[in-house]
């Protein structure tokens, strides 16, 4: 129905070439459907970077499960991505100071996101303005190489439960 989509894509080995054009082709086909696209489960594939599409063409989209691919990176089309609430991209190769795309943090991401999980990959450090992510409630970075507590967390007014173990 309407508002209810779920597109599960889950251990497909789907390349980020397939997932770009099939997310291309579903959007010319359905426009309407692509719009109501509410939770799109992509884990254990063989991604590497985020589709184009997926910035431009899915602004109802409340959870993006990525996770187990091998992404380095999570791009800048996540920062069009207004309404998303979930974003799961733990098990990937997420690390240095270009694994979270620059503006995160005044991206409309900043009203919507409530959950974020990025445990194991290999970060060490996240964005200083991360507090910035208003509605940020549940913070998963256990599984990395985080050696302190990111002075961040410490001003993130809504952060509920956090978990950094076996850093």
């Amino acid at each position: 129905t309407a508002g209810e989509a779920e597109l599960n894509w889950s251990r497909l080995s789907v390349s980020t070439e397939t997932l770009e054009s099939e997310l291309e082709a579903r959007g010319e086909e359905r426009r309407g459907a692509r719009e109501a696209l509410l939770r799109l489960l992509l884990p254990h594939n063989r991604l590497v970077s985020l589709p184009r599409a997926l910035g431009s063409g899915f602004p109802h989209l409340q959870l993006l499960d990525v996770s187990g691919n091998a992404l380095t990176a999570l791009g800048p089309e996540l920062l069009a991505l207004r309404g998303l609430r979930t974003l799961l991209a733990k098990n990937n190769r997420l690390g240095g100071p270009s694994a979270l795309p620059k503006g995160l943090a005044q991206s409309p991401l900043c009203s919507s996101l409530q959950v974020l999980n990025l445990s194991g990959n290999a970060l060490s450090s996240l964005p200083a303005d991360l507090h910035r992510l208003t509605r940020l409630r549940i913070l998963f970075c256990s599984d990395n190489q985080f050696t302190e507590l990111p002075v961040c967390l410490g001003q993130c007014a809504q952060l509920s439960m956090i978990g950094f173990k076996a850093n």
